[in-house]
């Protein structure tokens, strides 16, 4: 069921709302004035797919999804998702804030990772905005509860999804909290400039503008020291081809930037 849709310009925003697992849900559609399109799911406050056009106009999805909305309930490696409300790893499934030991939910062996089996990628997000025009946008909302996942604080997270006309998508977070806690949020898609299934990405061309990465130990978590990216495989800061020296690292790229 279409229950709103807009035009401005060339633009176009539109919801749809589905039943699925006995849940409400929304399925929002936008599309600017130069043809990128994205479809965003409210579970999870999903990027479900994301079109753009290349330098001859033809579009392709250049990010992982399925096809069927009901495999986002499934066990699946945070295909879109958004993470929160810690993106990756907290050793021991542990911390301690202000004198005060808490105990998470230990979802990745004895560690905590991307905020538990229930994190947000497992909430349904509200629409509280949407943004009419040729550069569309939306803002989805989650308000987490004190203690969900063992965390302290009631945490109210937004996160907005735009376009713009020089085809950028847009991801932008605002939380705030009652309580001191720990916030770390990102987003989780998977790109393939070729298109979504058409290979591996391994002779795509990344920059990240990072001087520094944190360095990992057992099981991937970080050991608290910070390294310089220069001369290490993990150097982005020009131009590089992904493939290139991703031999020369002991388990590919799953390192955070700084």
């Amino acid at each position: 069921m279409i229950i709103y849709s807009a035009k401005g310009g060339r633009g176009v925003i539109s919801c749809e709302k589905q039943i699925l697992n006995g849940l409400s849900l929304d399925v929002l559609s936008l599309e600017n004035d130069s043809g990128m399109s994205a479809r965003i799911f409210s579970y999870g406050a999903t990027l479900v797919e994301l079109y753009v056009p290349d330098r001859w106009g033809n579009t392709a999805n250049v990010v992982l999804g399925f096809s069927d909305a009901r495999l986002y309930f499934s066990e699946h490696p945070y295909l879109g998702c958004t993470i929160g409300r810690f993106a990756n790893r907290i050793a021991g499934a542990q911390f301690e804030l202000d004198g005060t030991l808490y105990q998470l939910d230990a979802n990745d062996g004895a560690h905590t990772l991307h905020g538990g089996k229930d994190g947000f990628h497992r909430r349904v997000w509200q629409v509280v905005s949407v943004n009419e025009g040729s550069e569309p946008s939306v803002v989805l909302r989650y308000e987490s509860p004190h203690m969900e996942g063992g965390f302290p604080g009631r945490l109210v997270t937004d996160v907005s999804y735009g376009l713009t006309n020089d085809n950028q998508l847009r991801i932008e977070y605002t939380a705030t909290t009652d309580s001191s806690t720990p916030c770390n949020l990102t987003h989780h898609s998977y790109f393939n400039l070729d298109g979504a299934g058409s290979g591996n990405i391994l002779d795509h061309e990344l920059t990240i503008n990072a001087d520094e990465y944190t360095v990992i130990g057992r099981d991937s978590i970080p050991t608290g020291r910070v390294a310089r990216v220069e001369g290490s495989p993990l150097d982005f800061i020009q131009p590089e081809i992904i493939g290139a020296r991703i031999g020369n690292t002991k388990n590919g790229y799953d390192h955070n930037f700084v």
